[in-house]
């Protein structure tokens, strides 16, 4: 049971023993196919099969899939490789479909990606 003052964020956690482990923001779900897609979670798979801040993933608004996760990089990855890299790590819903390169991935004002702008790419 929590004691003292509480309040509400737009995080998602759980409680793991007496520790509260944060999972991510709310608005990181997305619903793509029928299927949840935690982009943080994608995120951090993303980040370990290929390197730290080289592939950023998001979902943008789809009127086939809900959402359609999509992957914007500075490097000369394809498309194809990115998708085999991912496959078997992650559930076929979570798999980019899209992907597109840019010669620097925007940044908000504290350093973390703009997932908002490389969206407007998309028409979101």
């Amino acid at each position: 049971m929590l004691e003292g003052p509480t309040f509400l964020t737009s995080d998602r956690g759980a409680w793991v023993g007496d520790r509260l482990e944060i999972r991510g923001r709310i608005d990181d779900v997305v619903m793509s196919g029928g299927v949840n897609v935690d982009i943080a979670a994608l995120q951090r798979i993303v980040d370990r099969a290929l390197g730290v801040e080289q592939v950023v993933v998001l979902g943008v608004p789809d009127p086939q899939w809900g959402a359609k996760i999509v992957a914007v990089t500075t490097s000369d990855l394809s498309l194809e490789v990115l998708r085999d890299r991912l496959d078997g790590r992650v559930e076929r819903a979570a798999l980019p479909r899209d992907l597109h390169r840019l010669d620097v991935l925007p940044r908000t004002s504290s350093g973390k990606f703009d997932r908002r702008t490389l969206a407007s790419g998309w028409g979101a």
